[in-house]
């Protein structure tokens, strides 16, 4: 069956496998269903056996990355910096990337405040603006003043110009 909870722990084998199942569904309808009621269930005990299985999907050369990056989103919200953590190691330079904007905007929604502080605490280079927009991406969506005059105090750049589109949006 799906998610069984024993004793109070999340037995692993069965979130792996609900995980798998509705990545492998194959009616549409029916994984956008069956992905929203796990990722609404998600929590920091959990989030890591899922990583688990976008890893083995990953290796098997089955790709599941709009997936992935709602997963890592919603990790973000429970636990930012370890979704963080996951999201920078290994793969390409683009697909680290993506994961890494997925995860800042999950945990920038829940805590904003932590998130912006972990990204300047970054070395002042061009890869921490581009990672800003993960923080306004979240943000903005929970206070999107804040958002706005953070987006405007940043120094004028490429990456000003896509913060200020992103808002706009």
């Amino acid at each position: 069956g799906g998610e069984q909870v024993r004793r109070g722990r999340i037995v692993a084998g069965d979130v792996a496998v609900a995980w798998e199942r509705a990545l492998t569904e194959p009616d549409p309808l029916v994984r956008a269903r069956k992905l929203a009621d796990l990722l609404g269930s998600l929590t920091a005990e959990s989030a890591p056996l899922v990583a688990e299985v976008f890893q083995r999907f990953e290796k098997s050369g089955r790709n599941f990355e709009s997936e992935q990056n709602l997963f890592l989103r919603a990790w973000g919200r429970v636990d930012g910096g370890a979704a963080v953590a996951f999201a920078t190691k290994g793969g390409t330079e683009l697909k680290a990337k993506s994961k890494t904007l997925a995860a800042l905007a999950g945990w920038a929604t829940a805590d904003a405040l932590s998130t912006r502080t972990w990204l300047e605490a970054l070395p002042d280079t061009a890869p921490r603006e581009a990672l800003i927009y993960g923080l306004l991406d979240g943000w903005s969506t929970v206070n999107f003043p804040a958002a706005a005059s953070y987006a405007e105090s940043r120094p004028r750049s490429e990456s000003r110009n896509s913060f200020r589109e992103l808002l706009l949006e």
